[in-house]
C-alpha cells in the first residue's frame, strides 16, 4: 500500500519473454478486505503480510509445485559457500532453548512421499560438497540432495540472511565489480554485482532473523488455510526458529541495502527519521566482503542471449542513472 511506482511494466515484460507465469494479487486475491481503521499501520502491514503468505502458499500447493522461496524483492537466494573469515560457531543459533518461551517448540519431521533407499538414510548435506558458484541452479541443487538432510525430514528450512551494501570495496574498486561481466553490460547497474561488502555474518542486528523455503507438497491443506505467524517463522512446529545457524546452513539470502532513494521509497517517515536509519544499517555493513552472487548475469545472458538479456534488464540502467545523479 506504500508503494509510489508500479511494476507493471516491468513485470509484463519478463511475463511475455521469459518461462516465468506472474501473477500480480491485491488485497482481495488473498483473502484481506474491509476496514482497518482501528489498526496501525504496522498491524495493517503484518496483517496483509501474513495473509497473503498463506494464500500464496495454498495457491502452489494447488499448483502441484514442491519448494517455494519466501523472500522480498532485495534479498536473492545462494549458495552458502565457506569463506576464510567467518566466526566460529555460535552458542545460541537454531536453538529454541536459549530464547523466549513463545518461540520454542520443536520442528516436526516431515518426510516426503517417496521411499529414501536404506544407505542414505543418515545421510546429511554439507558446505564443503556444494556445487560450485555459477555451475548448478538451486533447484537442481534440491533434487541431487532430496535424500539428504534437512531436505529430506524437512518441510520447511531457515535460510540466514546478510546485509549487503556499499563502501570503498563496491564503488571505488572498479577492477573487482567488473570481473567476469558478459560484454555490453555494467556492474555499476546492478546492486547485486557493484556492492560486495557484508555485514559480518553473525551481527543479528545487521541481518535480523532468517527466511525460509518450504515444500509446500508436505504442507496440508488445512494448515495452510491459516495466516501464517510471520515471514520467518510461517508455521511453528514444521519451521525451526528463525536465527538459523550460519555455519550450518547450505543456503543465504543476500539482503542488499542498496541506495538511500530505494531504500526510503515508500516509507511514510520523515527524511531525517529515514536516513538515520539508512545510515546505521550502513554502519553495519563492514564484515568483509564475497562475490558469491556475481556468476548469475553470465547465467542469465548465456540462458535468454544478450538482446533479451538487455531489454529484460534495461530498467536498472535508468534506475541506477537516476540514482547517481
Amino acid at each position: 500500500p506504500d508503494s509510489v511506482t508500479s511494476p507493471m511494466e516491468i513485470l509484463q515484460a519478463w511475463d511475455d519473454m521469459t518461462d516465468m507465469d506472474i501473477e500480480v494479487w491485491s488485497d482481495g486475491d488473498f483473502g484481506l478486505s474491509g476496514s482497518f481503521s482501528s489498526d496501525t499501520e504496522e498491524k495493517i502491514r503484518k496483517k496483509r503480510s501474513k495473509y497473503f503468505i498463506s494464500k500464496c502458499l495454498l495457491h502452489h500447493k494447488n499448483a502441484r509445485r514442491q519448494w517455494v522461496i519466501l523472500v522480498d524483492v532485495e534479498e536473492f537466494v545462494t549458495y552458502n559457500t565457506i569463506h576464510e573469515d567467518e566466526p566460529v560457531h555460535e552458542s545460541d543459533c537454531g536453538n529454541d532453548s536459549a530464547h523466549e518461551e513463545e518461540l520454542k517448540g520443536e520442528t516436526e519431521d516431515i518426510y516426503p512421499p517417496f521411499p529414501v533407499p536404506s544407505s542414505l538414510m543418515k545421510n546429511v548435506s554439507f558446505r564443503n560438497e556444494l556445487p560450485p558458484l555459477g555451475e548448478m541452479t538451486i533447484v537442481d541443487y534440491l533434487k541431487r540432495e532430496k535424500y539428504f538432510k534437512p531436505w529430506y525430514n524437512r518441510a520447511c528450512v531457515t535460510m540466514p540472511r546478510v546485509l549487503i551494501g556499499s563502501n570503498s570495496s563496491g564503488w571505488e574498486r572498479l577492477d573487482l565489480i567488473h570481473r567476469h561481466m558478459p560484454p555490453g553490460f555494467d556492474a555499476k547497474n546492478f546492486d547485486t554485482l557493484r556492492h560486495r561488502v557484508h555485514a559480518k555474518v553473525d551481527n543479528w542486528y545487521a541481518n535480523l532473523y532468517g527466511k525460509v523455503i518450504l515444500d509446500v507438497n508436505r504442507l496440508a491443506k488445512e494448515d495452510l488455510e491459516f495466516p501464517a505467524f510471520s515471514i520467518h517463522r510461517p508455521y511453528f512446529y514444521k519451521c525451526p526458529y528463525a536465527y538459523p545457524c550460519f555455519d550450518k546452513s547450505m543456503l543465504k539470502v543476500n539482503r542488499y541495502l542498496g541506495s538511500f532513494e530505494t531504500f526510503s521509497a515508500g516509507l511514510r517517515r520523515k527524511r531525517k527519521q529515514i536516513a538515520k536509519i539508512y545510515k546505521e544499517k550502513a554502519s553495519l555493513i563492514d564484515g568483509g566482503a564475497d562475490d558469491d552472487m556475481r556468476p548469475w548475469l553470465n547465467q542469465f545472458v548465456g540462458l535468454l542471449g544478450e538482446v533479451e538479456a538487455h531489454d529484460l534488464t534495461s530498467y536498472l540502467i535508468v534506475n541506477a542513472s537516476e540514482e547517481m545523479k
